[in-house]
């Protein structure tokens, strides 16, 4: 299976480095045939297939098909992806608080869902996605947020700094530091991410495995867990399992996994 390199850049204005995390683009540089897993990941992300359409599976859902703009919102397990032929690829993943003040739809409605941007919002791209530059889709970005649904500067910074701070202290302790109610918070996380803070730590938490185990740095699989702040190993294996679909030492075997199969340019 060939490499495919993959171009990704941090938004360079201002505010949107608040709403949008990284913006890709992937060019397959030729005819591909390519099936990958997709791991869960903690944002909703607007994406655009051009050339060879791209077909998803999750769970027990129907496949889908997509040759253009859609919307892909949080999902709680693995998804297959397949393309085959030539293709260009654009991606824009927000922040947990990004995609809300560009769509006005709360993440909640889009759990566990990826659908065709049309049928969402009135937000409009160039088809042609050749002839859009990172600094271009900056642009379009720009004029399509929707000012009056940003959230104030407190709870910016309550969703932004919410994980890295609470993977050392509980929801209860952070809402105490930062004076928000718990109540409050879950509302937020449901707008905003479409799942509860306490599901968002544990895909985080997940994340960080999955970079663990990528990376090689480790002595065990019991070591993972409990530097992660699992109870043990088995607790570790049952909750990454649900996640991305199979154990941890499965995972590292496949060769579907879209870790085969990008290489950052």
């Amino acid at each position: 299976m060939a490499h495919i390199p993959i171009k990704i850049v941090k938004p360079q204005h201002p505010t949107l480095r608040y709403m949008v995390h990284k913006i890709w683009m992937i060019d397959s540089d030729g005819s591909q045939h390519i099936a990958h897993k997709l791991m869960p990941v903690g944002n909703l992300e607007l994406i655009c297939h051009q050339g060879a359409p791209a077909y998803y599976q999750f769970g027990g859902q129907p496949g889908q098909i997509f040759d253009d703009w859609h919307i892909t919102g949080i999902h709680q397990g693995p998804r297959m992806m397949r393309q085959e032929g030539c293709f260009r690829s654009i991606g824009i993943s927000f922040t947990p608080i990004g995609a809300y003040t560009f769509l006005g739809i709360p993440a909640s409605e889009l759990l566990n869902q990826t659908v065709s941007l049309s049928d969402v919002s009135s937000m409009s791209l160039l088809h042609d996605i050749e002839e859009l530059s990172f600094e271009t889709i900056e642009h379009y970005l720009l004029s399509w947020l929707k000012t009056r649904l940003l959230p104030d500067a407190l709870d910016i910074k309550v969703i932004n700094n919410f994980s890295p701070i609470v993977m050392s202290q509980s929801i209860h302790e952070y809402c105490q530091s930062t004076g928000i109610h718990p109540r409050r918070l879950e509302r937020l996380f449901k707008t905003y991410t479409g799942i509860t803070p306490k599901a968002f730590l544990r895909m985080r938490r997940f994340q960080k495995a999955v970079n663990i185990l990528l990376g090689g740095h480790y002595e065990s699989m019991t070591c993972v867990a409990l530097d992660l702040d699992y109870y043990d190993q088995s607790h570790f294996i049952n909750e990454f399992s649900g996640f991305a679909g199979t154990s941890p030492s499965k995972f590292l075997k496949e060769k579907q996994s879209i870790k085969e199969l990008m290489t950052v340019a």
